[in-house]
């Protein structure tokens, strides 16, 4: 998932979070994620040598997405030559009080790996 996989990060994500003790809803999840694998086997990355975009990035959070602990979701990808080669998509160490500050939190870490 982390090496080639980035459009299946956050479902992955949050299925892990049930792998103790899964119900059916969270196997016919992973069923449906192995379904679209199989489905988009033959797509990959592609890097263009005459791509003007240089290098692009693009983050963002949502506030307090997971019910449990209130904590909000980040995820970012780092494109160059029109192909990406970074991408996150993770819980928030910290409980954000507000939506501005999960974007924050979500930048400072975007912010790191790009730097």
């Amino acid at each position: 998932m982390l090496g080639t996989q980035p459009n299946i990060t956050f479902a992955v994500t949050q299925l892990v979070c049930h792998t103790a003790n899964p119900s059916q809803d969270h196997l016919n999840r992973v069923y449906y994620i192995c379904c679209y694998l199989v489905g988009t086997q033959n797509y990959a990355l592609v890097y263009k040598d005459n791509s003007k975009l240089g290098v692009y990035a693009c983050t963002d959070s949502d506030w307090a997405s997971n019910p449990d602990d209130r904590k909000s979701q980040t995820g970012y990808y780092i494109m160059i030559a029109g192909g990406v080669f970074s991408w996150v998509s993770k819980t928030q160490r910290t409980v954000a009080l507000s939506f501005t500050e999960a974007e924050y939190m979500a930048l400072s870490d975007y912010s790191c790996q790009y730097i």
